[in-house]
């Protein structure tokens, strides 16, 4: 029986969760072999947070939207920073 996932697809791992579980661990004993230093160094991470990484397939949540808005208000505020008080604006 031929698999419906190819074998450069990530495509599987977004339905099932057994899928996503064993490339993230084939993912992160790669690294961990590696010879760049910083997959080694990430490697424990994604091990110690392989739970948070792998709940994106099953809600598919971010914090973009929030991020986007603290952004925004960044900007917004930065031309104030010189106003000693609100009352100056008027």
């Amino acid at each position: 029986m031929e698999s419906h996932c190819g074998s450069h697809t990530n495509a599987c791992a977004t339905t099932y969760p057994g899928v996503a579980r064993r490339f993230l661990k084939r993912w992160i004993k790669a690294a961990l072999r590696s010879r760049l230093p910083s997959l080694k160094r990430i490697a424990p991470t994604a091990r110690n947070h392989s739970d948070n990484i792998l709940s994106f397939n099953e809600r598919p949540l971010t914090n973009a939207v929030g991020e986007g808005l603290n952004r925004r208000l960044k900007v917004v505020k930065k031309p104030s920073l010189g106003i000693p008080r609100f009352g100056a604006l008027g």
